[in-house]
């Protein structure tokens, strides 16, 4: 197909790295040191929501952009439509910085709490589904893999795909019922896709 390209695979990481490195840094500009004249250490430790936020975040945007990078190990190609749904994706990368300053601002406000808990869940929620549609896409009839098609990688990546907003979406529902809970669901979620790539290696192998 004529609006294939090789090479744009080569242009479209490097405009995603660039995004996710941006992302990331702009996470530590809500760690600000605190002014105070006397009890610093204290200050500090009344500030772990933020440093909370900022991990979390930080351990989430580097798990889905290695995720990205497993991706490209089969997609060969790239065409219009699936260079539209990245730019998409990376919109979605961009913002994360929003709803991880919210978490660190709210997360011990206990009457708003809720809401901020909510809005970043969703906001992951929105991130997975968005990365199913960049790799279903991707594989609708091979149509952006490479000649030499490993059908087993490929099972083991939509499985491992398919998971993530389920797990998000559980633990949106979750922030409604036990705010604290919903961001422990989402550490285990973020532990769990760290090593679901060797899981699924012993699983299917």
């Amino acid at each position: 197909m004529p609006e294939l390209r090789e090479s744009g695979v080569d242009r479209l990481l490097a405009f995603s790295d660039g995004v996710f490195a941006i992302a990331v840094t702009l996470l530590v500009l809500d760690l600000r040191e605190p002014t105070v004249s006397h009890g610093l250490l204290d200050a500090l430790l009344k500030q772990w929501p933020a440093y909370l936020s900022y991990a979390l975040s930080f351990l989430i945007v580097g798990i889905i952009w290695a995720q990205h990078h497993w991706m490209f190990q089969l997609i060969r190609r790239t065409d219009h439509i699936f260079i539209l749904i990245n730019v998409v994706f990376l919109m979605w990368v961009a913002i994360v910085p929003f709803p991880t300053a919210l978490l660190s601002s709210y997360l011990e406000n206990r009457s708003e709490r809720q809401t901020a808990v909510a809005v970043y869940t969703a906001v992951f929620f929105v991130g997975g589904l968005l990365v199913n549609l960049q790799w279903r896409y991707a594989i609708h009839r091979n149509r952006l893999l490479g000649a030499e098609v490993d059908r087993r990688a490929i099972q083991k990546m939509t499985l491992n795909y398919a998971v993530g907003p389920l797990l998000y979406l559980a633990g949106f529902a979750l922030s409604f019922v036990s705010p604290p809970a919903s961001i422990a669901l989402i550490v285990l979620i973020n532990l769990f896709f760290a090593v679901s790539p060797l899981l699924l290696d012993r699983l299917l192998s």
